[in-house]
């Protein structure tokens, strides 16, 4: 299973677990959502519930975002991540802010090469040590195929 996030808020998700999606149309005619808009602001419930519940500041914690889960399909996904995927990660420092969740994940973030390239000149700066499981990957989003980018990065089961 894995969880694409986006660094800016908005948070795209794709969740599968042994090859089959968990989040089955019938689930989400059930909640008058079958087309593709509704089941992204579905995925954008879970990142906004996931840091409501388990973050000490309200970044982006929206105490109503889980209503639209049930709490099968919400431990599903928090208890069968093993990927995390920041795409668009600017300077967002999730992965030396969140060493638990880091300690259990392989993260990837996703952003333009120079924008990382200046992140990485921070983190050095700053004394940090990049963590064993946060891999960078550099993509052009206006050209790039970002799948295949995450693929050559070590992203498995896409």
């Amino acid at each position: 299973m894995q969880l694409l996030h986006t660094g800016t808020g908005a948070v795209s998700c794709k969740y599968e677990r042994n090859g089959r999606k968990i989040w089955e149309t019938s689930n989400m005619e059930d909640k008058g959502m079958n087309n593709e808009v509704s089941i992204t602001a579905l995925m954008s419930s879970f990142g906004r519930a996931f840091h409501a519940e388990n973050e000490d500041h309200p970044v982006f914690a929206d105490h109503l975002a889980k209503e639209l889960m049930t709490a099968e399909e919400y431990a599903a996904v928090l208890t069968g991540t093993k990927q995390y995927v920041m795409l668009g990660a600017g300077l967002d420092t999730f992965a030396f802010r969140e060493k638990e969740f880091l300690s259990k994940h392989r993260v990837f973030e996703v952003d333009h090469p120079l924008t990382q390239k200046d992140k990485i000149e921070r983190i050095t700066r700053a004394g940090w040590t990049i963590p064993d499981n946060l891999t960078f990957v550099p993509a052009d989003f206006t050209k790039d195929n970002v799948a295949e980018r995450l693929i050559d990065g070590g992203l498995t089961h896409l």
